[in-house]
């Protein structure tokens, strides 16, 4: 009688501690953690000036977004976006993040962003949406459009003033 009671207890044991063990296992499945980090090495990248550096954050078939401009795809292409920008005085970004899902091999990612230029002053803001892809064992972005909140400036007005 020992036997089968420790056996109804050791039973009833691991059927409670089941939800547990999946939301556990659950959670080392959470792509958030590691995009945080590559979210990271990307705005390192970018303060860095570092064009190529960036583009190895994509996958090899990336396509991206950019406001004002055509779609570009693959890392020499977006590399290409960025070393622009960088040409047009923005010295660095910040990135946040405000959600982050997925599973498998696929995430996304939505935030906002800052951009800087000269002694930290704002010279964009706006928000994105980034598709994310585990690639060779890395978190790469494979999609990324973003664009500005700030108002275009209007053409002149014809005629002067």
């Amino acid at each position: 009688m020992r036997k089968a009671a420790w056996l109804v207890i050791t039973v009833a044991a691991v059927l409670a501690a089941l939800p547990v063990l999946a939301h556990e296992a659950g959670a080392a499945d959470d792509p958030r953690p590691a995009i945080e980090v590559a979210v990271e090495k990307w705005e390192q990248a970018f303060k860095s000036a570092d064009p190529a550096a960036l583009a190895a954050l994509y996958t090899a078939e990336a396509w991206a977004l950019p406001p004002g401009g055509e779609m570009v795809e693959g890392r020499e292409a977006i590399g290409a976006v960025f070393r622009e920008a960088m040409n047009m005085g923005v010295k660095e970004f910040a990135l946040e993040i405000a959600e982050v899902r997925g599973g498998g091999d696929w995430a996304y990612e939505v935030g906002k962003y800052a951009g800087m230029g000269e002694g930290g002053k704002e010279v964009d803001r706006g928000k994105y949406i980034a598709i994310w892809k585990m690639d060779d064992g890395e978190w790469r972005i494979h999609r990324d459009i973003w664009n500005s909140s700030v108002a275009p400036v209007p053409p002149p007005a014809e005629g002067g003033e």
